[in-house]
């Protein structure tokens, strides 16, 4: 219905600009229903207040969900990607449930850094923001869900795989960054040149530099 009234445009991971509120706030006049977007396997980390949820403090629950969104490679943002430029929808992973560690991520759980996710170090604690990106849904996956990655795709349809499917675990934070480049970037290292890679992994994720993939 959001995609009908926004010219097929996919949902913004949240609004541009001043109050910022996040994507669980901007599709409940959808769904009328806060309760989607907290993990049914763990208790929610915050009250949800009454409405309106139009400036802090009551808009603060929006940014602290369990569900996250595909931030780079699947929402939209100051510019609207539509659906139809993503290349394999039944692939592409849109929303899933994640845990930050990182004090500092309190207010940025709502969404998800695709390409850090496939590369998680979970047997290290994340000391800053980027490094728990790495972690965020590997976490869940862990320590809420048997091992199995609970996601929904950019066609609809939603499933729970085994994590270790679209999560390479890497002995440390040094390797994900090289883990992201080897699987993502090709040969050359860079991304957006003829040799990105184009696998299983990469239609999963997307890729941060492109609308059209």
């Amino acid at each position: 219905m959001y995609a009908n009234d926004s010219d097929d445009a996919v949902i913004l991971w949240e609004w541009p600009s001043y109050p910022w509120n996040a994507w669980p706030i901007l599709i409940n006049a959808y769904t009328k229903n806060t309760d989607i977007v907290w993990d049914p396997s763990r208790q929610k980390t915050v009250t949800v207040p009454s409405q309106p949820w139009d400036f802090s403090p009551g808009n603060n629950w929006g940014w602290q969900t369990h569900a996250t969104i595909n931030r780079y490679a699947y929402a939209s943002y100051t510019n609207p990607r539509s659906s139809t430029q993503i290349e394999a929808p039944a692939e592409r992973i849109a929303f899933s449930f994640g845990e930050d560690q990182y004090s500092g991520n309190a207010l940025s759980q709502h969404w998800f850094d695709a390409q850090r996710a496939a590369c998680p170090s979970v047997a290290n604690t994340p000391t800053d923001r980027s490094t728990d990106w790495y972690n965020q849904l590997a976490r869940a996956a862990i320590k809420y869900h048997g091992d199995g990655l609970i996601a929904a795709y950019a066609d609809g349809h939603a499933k729970k795989s085994p994590y270790k499917q679209w999560m390479k675990n890497q002995p440390s934070f040094s390797d994900s960054a090289q883990c992201e480049k080897d699987n993502f970037y090709g040969p050359d290292g860079q991304a957006g040149t003829a040799d990105d890679n184009d696998t299983p992994l990469t239609r999963a994720w997307g890729r941060w530099w492109t609308y059209a993939y």
